[in-house]
């Protein structure tokens, strides 16, 4: 922390002994310093918000930050300030509003916008409310600015889930192709980093399912187990992986498989993702009552909207496959209650009202589970949507307590 504190301290004394006197007189220099100081300093800035998260020092941050505003006298910089205020709310203490509320102060963000971490913070707190054009464009934008593999790889599979949640299943499998040809022709060449890994990871999962290929749900498990392999995971990055092996086993109907894992990953962090998705593979391998008993211990008042969906949809399989007339009458209310997040589930959602309602007025038969049980499977609604929102922020990819949560573990440890 003091030598990262030494490191802000010289480089704004830098600015103000060289660029500062330049851009005064108008030197034509001096513009061009000035957006190198700018981007140098926040880089120094970055680690210097780094060590608080590590230090556990996040109390104090937004007051160092603000005390930073003046170390450049520019409105890019005091952007940039913003930005880190933003993310200091939403990273570390999981504020989502009050980093939103900081966010507001960025805005219009316009087309003119050429600050990409800007730019993935706009999509990581807004996302689920962008337009789908908006989103393209945004996602399209930040290519364009950023050659970076790992910006490439996410924002390539963002714009794919988009095309998935407006039922456009040949573009989304397009896009992740590309993806996926990205990390093996990387990897061909040099290493992955853990988290183009991780993204590769991912994309291979969706991959599998959109094709079919439980070949390419096995890659995605073996990379995965490759980064179980190292030590020290801290419980959020364990459940996040444990999680993706889960996926990848209930995307190859594998339930035993599936279970396995997302109970590990339950074991690791209480996540309402992997208790859906482990109530889901419980029941099918033929234990509804055991299945219904994990899906009601879901704090549902609690969710996310994409999370709430998810529990509605499981909800109501494990209604009818119980036979339980409350329980299924309970689904068909919670079904009616919200209107779903895209075109795709919204579809979904009306057509398993009324299997569920065919199910409460006609009685169950072996063709109207199997036509539930189709669409609880259906294959946007299990494509892993916690995975690929966050930027990459330190090169953790994602939310500090929400995912591959190995800042300070891969860091060699002192001699």
């Amino acid at each position: 922390m003091i030598a990262a504190r030494a490191d802000v301290t010289q480089y704004v004394i830098w600015h103000r002994t060289n660029t500062e006197p330049l851009v005064r007189m108008g030197h034509p220099v001096g513009a061009e310093m000035l957006d190198i100081d700018v981007k140098a300093l926040a880089s120094a800035v970055d680690e210097l918000v780094h060590l608080h998260w590590l230090s556990d020092q996040t109390g104090e941050l937004m007051r160092v930050l603000e005390r930073l505003r003046t170390a450049i006298r520019s409105p890019a910089w005091n952007r940039k300030i913003t930005f880190f205020q933003v993310k200091t709310e939403e990273v570390p203490n999981e504020n989502p509003e009050a980093a939103r509320r900081e966010f507001a102060k960025l805005m219009p963000i316009t087309d003119h916008e050429d600050d990409v971490e800007i730019l993935q913070t706009c999509i990581s707190l807004y996302g689920s409310t962008l337009s789908f054009s908006k989103m393209i464009a945004v996602c399209d934008h930040i290519l364009r600015l950023s050659d970076d593999l790992s910006v490439q790889m996410q924002y390539t599979s963002v714009k794919a889930g988009r095309y998935l949640l407006v039922d456009d299943i040949q573009q989304a499998g397009l896009l992740f192709d590309q993806v996926a040809t990205m990390a093996r022709e990387a990897r061909d060449v040099g290493e992955l980093n853990p988290y183009e890994e991780w993204l590769f990871a991912v994309t291979l999962s969706h991959l599998g399912l959109l094709k079919r290929q439980p070949e390419l749900l096995d890659e995605a498990i073996a990379l995965v187990n490759r980064q179980l392999a190292v030590p020290n995971w801290k419980p959020a990055g364990l459940e996040r992986l444990n999680r993706l092996i889960g996926d990848c086993h209930r995307y190859a109907h594998r339930w035993a498989d599936s279970e396995a894992a997302y109970r590990t990953a339950l074991a690791a962090v209480e996540t309402p993702a992997a208790r859906i998705f482990l109530a889901e593979a419980v029941l099918n391998q033929g234990r509804p009552t055991d299945a219904a008993a994990i899906i009601d211990a879901v704090q549902n008042e609690a969710l996310e909207r994409e999370e709430y969906e998810d529990y509605v949809f499981g909800f109501t399989a494990i209604a009818v496959e119980t036979g339980d007339r409350n329980r299924m009458q309970q689904a068909a209310r919670k079904l009616e209650g919200f209107e779903s997040t895209a075109p795709y589930f919204e579809k979904r959602r009306l057509l398993l009202l009324l299997r569920a309602k065919q199910v409460i007025e006609l009685g169950r038969t072996p063709k109207n589970i199997r036509s539930i049980r189709r669409l609880v499977a259906a294959t946007a609604r299990s494509i892993n949507r916690y995975a690929i929102l966050e930027p990459n922020w330190n090169g953790l990819g994602v939310n500090i307590n929400k995912a591959l949560d190995d800042l300070a573990d891969r860091l060699d440890p002192p001699t």
